[in-house]
């Protein structure tokens, strides 16, 4: 095991409650298996899944398991938490499946009608710019990536700056920069 590797045994530790509504609990009482969270913490810092920097847990609507993860799946721990919980980290690819969740949310709750609705409805502080076609873009043209506008981001290495997605990242305006390109 990697306890025996290393000589550092993982030791779970409830959630720290959070200003953001969502209580916290422990594993046992939300009757999660102690036994194998602590064997995928084990694979985890294992590394069989790269690049992970961060797991969280939420059962019947509640926190039980937060981690954040380091070089190596190094746990980092409570002491740590706070720092990585307000760490930005770009999820790229999986950022779409979550987007789509939430808009689905909406549209089953009713801030969103239909995903055929033009988005300037909901950005009226960017349409002023934007040409007559831009005005019509729906939202089943984000969530398809249809939209149109002109992306910038394999034809240049991620190491250049003017590559969209770090150019993006580096916006105080993130939206605006998106809204501001070209179709």
């Amino acid at each position: 095991t990697l306890e025996a590797s290393t000589g550092i045994a993982y030791a779970y530790t409830e959630p720290e409650q959070q200003p953001d509504g969502l209580p916290c609990g422990h594993l046992t009482k939300a009757g999660v298996d102690t036994a194998r969270m602590h064997d995928l913490v084990d694979r985890i810092r294992q590394g069989e899944f790269s690049d992970l920097h961060s797991l969280l847990i939420a059962r019947n609507d509640t926190l039980v398991f937060e981690e954040y993860f380091g070089a190596n799946g190094r746990v980092l721990g409570p002491a740590m938490n706070s720092h990585y919980r307000e760490r930005v980290h770009q999820l790229a690819f999986a950022t779409k499946s979550v987007t789509a969740a939430l808009v689905g949310i909406a549209l089953d709750k009713g801030p969103i009608k239909s995903v055929g609705q033009r988005i300037a409805d909901y950005f009226p502080d960017y349409q002023s710019a934007w040409t007559a076609e831009e005005r019509e873009i729906q939202i089943v043209h984000l969530l398809t990536m249809t939209s149109g506008w002109e992306w910038n981001e394999s034809s240049q290495s991620y190491s250049k700056p003017d590559n969209d997605a770090n150019m993006l990242w580096a916006s105080k305006d993130p939206l605006g920069f998106v809204f501001g390109k070209k179709l």
